[in-house]
């Protein structure tokens, strides 16, 4: 994680754990909100 990603996760409080997510899991999660957000699973 870069400095800066660091600094904004410090300044929101949040916490980051090692290893919880990896880049595999990260484009599956942007995936389904970008197709969420196409409306493709709208009624």
């Amino acid at each position: 994680m870069i400095s800066e990603m660091r600094q904004h996760f410090e300044e929101h409080g949040w916490v980051r754990l090692e290893g919880v997510l990896d880049a595999k899991k990260i484009n599956a999660y942007k995936s389904t909100l970008d197709r969420i957000a196409s409306g493709i699973w709208r009624k």
